[in-house]
C-alpha cells in the first residue's frame, strides 16, 4: 500500500506545480503528464504480459518434467518378478521356461 500512498502523493505535487502555471503552459503540462501515464500503462501491461507467459511456460515446464518422470518410473517399475500371476510365466528367465526344453 505503500505505493499508493505514493502514487497519490506525486499525483498532488504534479497537480500543485501544473496549476501554478500559466494557462497555455498548464495545457502541456497536462498534455506531457498524458503521455508518461500512456507510456507507463504500456510498459506495466508489457511487464504484466512477459511475467504471465513466463510463468506458464515454467508451469508447463513443470508438468512435462512430472508426466517425463511418472513415465519412466513406470517403465522401469518391474515389481516383484517372483509375485506374476501371468499363466504362461514358469518363473526364471526367459519368461516361459529354458529355450533348450522348447526346441526338444
Amino acid at each position: 500500500m505503500k505505493w499508493l500512498t505514493n502514487s497519490v502523493q506525486l499525483v498532488g505535487a504534479v497537480h500543485q506545480e501544473i496549476s501554478a502555471m500559466p494557462a497555455e503552459a498548464r495545457r502541456k503540462g497536462w498534455a506531457r503528464v498524458g503521455v508518461v501515464l500512456v507510456v507507463a500503462a504500456c510498459f506495466a501491461a508489457l511487464a504484466g504480459c512477459s511475467d504471465n507467459q513466463a510463468e506458464k511456460a515454467a508451469q508447463e515446464q513443470a508438468q512435462k518434467e512430472a508426466a517425463r518422470k511418472a513415465a519412466l518410473k513406470e517403465a522401469f517399475d518391474v515389481g516383484d518378478p517372483t509375485q506374476n500371476k501371468h499363466k504362461g510365466f514358469k518363473g526364471g528367465w526367459p519368461p516361459g521356461g529354458d529355450k533348450k526344453e522348447a526346441q526338444k
